[in-house]
This record gives structure tokens, sequence and C-alpha cells, in this order.
């Protein structure tokens, strides 16, 4: 390019000719600059010089500090924006908004059914979130939703804690970044649910043991902040989700001991102060559930949520046993590309002492969860971290020697899963809101063309047999895509969030939008977050009922769903009132899986009433 630059200024003596070529060889000599440093900085990062393996060694603090940030650029991303999402969400949402509202800390409703499935833990949380960001009872859905971001964050965090004490730095480091970027963990981050906080607790749980079995191997004085930490968090575990944690944990304890045949660093856990201590914690919100509801709480969540879910699909929600292998592939991703390499590898090397933790916390309630009839894909987040670290080691152990693909998981099968990552890319970001809309958008283009350039990119490294710079790479795409998605596309597309389309059309209707001197009563479309955005004395009827209720009370508005109308007229005809038709929505219900149009009702003189007032 240069010997050209050079002719064109000797052909051409325009001074403007001259100039732009002068200007033409400085950004050609700055471009080739940059390629030099990119590239010593790559040789830097991944050679290492005389060895293949990762370098780069923060220190502890720095490190966590990176993973935070890590976690804030992959979890802020539509944290704010995202409406609330059904149903579980939403359900536990209102229901700690109910506490506000009532002041009663110990009681968990939804409206007026009480809510004896989930333990008093996750709804203090988010109750404690929602008044330390707003000084009255908020309705803003990312108040909601703060101690899973915490949750999340101190699960990667306590990831890294146990990676160092199983492995090397490098393999902690790497390991925990993998867990954060999971598309499991970005969806849990950004949800008012249990899990992510549960997580944190198992995770605290698990570096607790960790610390204790690496240190079996050499005498070891008691330590004070292990023993707090295990049982603290199986406390914490218990208040959120029941018996999930200590079920866990104790798993990993039972496996480790069979193997080993040897109990003695379980010493260190003092089992009978630990159990004083765990009850300590639990007991006060029993005894006084117990008082409140004359024990129906203890019997509700045993009969109906707990047991039902060992003997069969509970909610529709069954699966074979393979579900989850099967949804590894895009829950666990990126780190799922080399998943064949990182079993191979984790069973020969099952001596090593770091290795066998992680096994025996993951295969023996893998094998429970897979069996149980119940499956929802966040039953195994739990396992998640021994897998991640794993996976890291395996990376950077296969970094160090020629490698050769496992017969079972030969090269082109991570080729499929980039490609497979760019169709869903492409699904999400561009197709949807063209389907949703009928107009193209411009960042789901734009972010439709970064997941197939990463796909390609990432393809080439595989066919160079580059798996930790896959990997990065992997890493890095998702803080952009997910970004964009989560940002900028999903809670922009109307069609999907029906809910908050109607919140926006009845608050026109609402006096001054203010949705509490209003009330509505829908049927057909029974979502918990159309309460959470309309208020707890919305109400969810039958077609009858939404009549009845512009009978009763003339300020209502009646959501008919059209299939339904039929029901609603007569009924009304019968009652004698004339509803009036005063607007409606369409939009998809995705959690039905179909498309519903919603028809507004108001009474003869319902809404002439509602805009005085």
């Amino acid at each position: 390019m240069r010997p050209y630059l050079r002719a064109c200024q000797k052909s051409f003596a325009h001074p403007f000719t001259v100039t732009a070529a002068k200007a033409a060889t400085r950004i050609s000599r700055s471009l080739s600059g940059c390629r030099l440093r990119v590239n010593e900085m790559s040789r830097r990062l991944f050679n290492n010089h005389s060895n293949r393996s990762f370098p780069f060694r923060p220190k502890p603090p720095a490190a966590a500090g990176l993973l935070v940030l890590l976690c804030l650029l992959l979890y802020l991303p539509g944290f704010f924006t995202v409406p609330p999402i059904d149903r579980d969400e939403a359900r536990f949402a209102q229901a700690s908004y109910q506490m506000l509202e009532s002041q009663d800390y110990v009681r968990v409703s939804f409206q007026d059914e009480p809510r004896h499935k989930k333990p008093i833990g996750i709804y203090w949380l988010q109750v404690l979130s929602a008044k330390l960001f707003s000084g009255e009872a908020s309705k803003e859905i990312w108040h909601f939703r703060i101690p899973s971001l915490l949750g999340a964050i101190l699960a990667v965090l306590g990831t890294y804690a146990i990676g160092r004490k199983l492995f090397e730095d490098k393999a902690a480091l790497l390991g925990a970044a993998l867990l954060a970027c999971t598309l499991l963990m970005a969806v849990e981050a950004n949800m008012a649910t249990t899990d992510a906080a549960l997580l944190a607790c198992i995770v605290a749980s698990q570096w607790s043991l960790a610390h204790l079995y690496v240190k079996s191997q050499s005498p070891a004085q008691f330590s004070w902040t292990v023993f707090f930490v295990f049982w603290t968090a199986q406390g914490f575990g218990i208040l959120i989700k029941g018996p999930l944690a200590p079920f866990v944990s104790l798993l990993t304890i039972v496996s480790l001991g069979i193997w080993d045949r040897k109990w003695q660093w379980l010493r260190g856990l003092r089992p009978l102060p630990g159990v004083l201590l765990l009850l300590v914690m639990v007991l006060p919100w029993t005894v006084a559930v117990w008082k409140a509801t004359d024990g129906s709480f203890f019997r509700d969540a045993f009969s109906e949520d707990f047991f039902p879910k060992l003997v069969s699909g509970q909610e529709s929600h069954g699966a074979p046993p393979g579900y989850y292998l099967l949804l590894l592939i895009v829950a666990f991703w990126p780190a799922s590309l080399f998943l064949g390499f990182s079993c191979g590898h984790a069973w020969k090397e099952r001596a090593v002492q770091g290795v066998k933790f992680c096994l025996c916390w993951i295969v023996p309630a893998w094998i429970v969860f897979e069996a149980v009839p119940t499956k929802l894909p966040h039953y195994v987040l739990p396992l998640y971290p021994a897998l991640a670290l794993l996976s890291a080691r395996t990376l950077l152990e296969l970094e160090k020697t020629p490698k050769q693909w496992p017969r079972f998981w030969p090269r082109f099968v991570p080729m499929g899963f980039m490609v497979l990552f760019a169709m869903l890319v492409t699904t999400g970001a561009f197709a949807l809101p063209w389907l949703a809309s009928g107009l193209p958008s411009l960042v789901g283009a734009g972010t439709a063309l970064l997941g197939l350039a990463i796909a390609v990119q990432g393809i080439r490294y595989l066919k160079r047999e580059k798996l930790l710079h896959t990997v990065l790479l992997c890493i890095g795409g998702n803080i952009l895509v997910f970004g964009l998605i989560f940002q900028f596309i999903f809670p922009r597309v109307d069609f999907f969030w029906l809910s908050r389309t109607i919140q926006e059309e009845i608050s026109q209707m609402a006096p001054s939008g203010n949705l509490e001197r209003i009330t509505v009563a829908s049927s057909g479309y029974h979502e918990p977050s159309l309460v959470f955005l309309l208020g707890t004395h919305t109400r969810l009827v039958t077609p009858e009922g939404a009549a009845q209720m512009l009978l009763n009370s003339p300020e209502t508005i009646s959501i008919v769903w059209t299939r339904e109308r039929s029901r609603f007229l007569e009924r009304a005809e019968k009652l004698g009132i004339k509803p009036r038709h005063v607007g409606g929505v369409e939009g998809f219900n995705y959690s039905k899986g179909r498309v519903m149009k919603l028809e507004f009702y108001a009474g003869e003189k319902g809404e002439d009433k509602i805009m005085k007032d």
C-alpha cells in the first residue's frame, strides 16, 4: 500500500492530492502499529513465551473487582427496563409488596390467597430492598430484584474463593467468569425470585466444605470463620428455599465420605453447636408462622408443593430424565462448548482432590434432579459453580498439551453450538421484534450481525484448536449481546409485554393517572404481573364476575378476553346494565403461548364518573 501512495504523490502534484496521500500514509502506519501491538498483547496474554497456558494472574482483590465489574456488565442491562416477568417473579414481588402494605411480615399472601410454597427469607430480603431504595411502598420491579443481583454477584465471588481452595488462581478466576456469563445466571440475576440468593448460600456452604476437605490432609486448627459461614449459610438457605441447601451439602459430604472412607475432616463443622446455631436462626420464624397460620403453612408447603414435585410433573413442568443435560447446551453457554472435554478430563483426573470434590458436588445431586419428575431449568443452578470450575481447569490444562478431541465430542459439535448461538441471537434480536411489530429494528439487526460475527470467529478459533481464545471471545460476546438484547430490544417489544400495555392504557383512563382510584376486573387474562402493575385491588374474575363488578362498582373497568365476550355481555344483560366499550389491546401471553385480544368495558356512566373524579 505504501509504494502505491508514494507513486500517487509523484504523479499528482495538486496540493490536495498530496495532502490526502500523506494522511492515508499516516493512517496506514497507525493501523499497522495498532495491529502489531494487538498481536503482541495477544501473544503475551495467551502464549506466555514458554507456555501456552493462560498467564493472567491478578491478586485476589483485583480479581474480585474484575469479577464484580463483569457481573455488572452482564446483569445490569435490562435490570431496570424489563417489566415484571410472569409468573414466578411477579408473584414473589407482589407478595413482598403486600407485606409492605399490610405490615405483616410473617404471613405470605398473593392478594387474598395464602402463598404457602416458599419460606419467608426471600420476601424479607425483597421488603428490605424496597424499603432501602424507596421511602414508601414501591412498585418499581427493580427494587425487588436487588437481592437476586447481589446473590448472583456473591455466588460468583464465592465460586472464585472455592476455586482458589481447590485449584490454582487462574482456574478459579476463569471458572468464576464462566459461571457469571452463563445464560441461566444472567436470567436469574435479573429476576426477583429465590434462585440467585439461594445459590449464594449454597456456594458459601460449599466453600466451608472445600476448606475443610483440602485441609484434611494436614492437621489444622479449628476455624470459627468456616464454622459460622457454613451454618449461617445453611440457615439462610433454609429460610429462602427450605431443605435444598442442606440437601446439596449433605450429598457432597456423604459422597466424599464414601469415596475416601474418611470422615474425620467433618469435625471442623462442630455438628452439635452448629445445629443449635441453625435452630436459633430458623425456629423464631417457624414458631411465628405456625401460630399465625395454625400450622397450615407447613401442611400446604409439604402436601401441595414439595411432595407433589417428587411424585409427578407439577403444574405441567414434567420432563423425562436427560432434560437437564440437553438444556445444558444453552443454559451453560459458553462453557457448554467443551462439555465433552470437561467430563472426560474430570473423570481421568478424578483422583485429584479438587476434581473429586467437584464431582461429588455435581454427580449425586444431578442424578436426583434428573430422577425427580418435576423439572424447571433453574433447579440445577446450584451445581453450575462446580461445573464451571471443572471446565476452567480443563481448558487451562488443554492449553499446555496437544489436544485430542474425544470420540463422543468431535470438533464439529462445538462448531454446531456456535451456529446454534448465532441462530438464537438472530431470532431473539432481529426476527422476534420484526414479527411482533412488522418493522425491522436497527439495533436488532446490528445485534444479529454481531452474533453472526462471533460465531464465525469462534469457528475459526475452533478450527485452529484455540479453545481458550474461543471461550474468551464468547465471554466478551455475551457482554455485548446480552447488553443489547436485554437493554434495548426485549423491553421495547410491546407485543410481548401485555400487562404493561394494559397498565399504560388504564393509566390514561384513571384520574391523574392514579391507578389506586380505579378498580380493574380482568376476565380471561389472569397473569400475576397484571396485579403487580395495577395494584392489589385488581380482581381476577370470570366473565360473569366482570359483569357483576360493573354493577357493584361503576368506577370499575372490566377487561374481557374476546373469546369470553359473549358470556360477559349475556350476564350484563341479565343484570340490566349496558357496558360501554372504552378501549382494547392485543398482545402475546407468553405464559400461555397464545396471542390474546382484550377489550375494556365500563358501566353506563362509569367512564364519565372516573374522568370527573
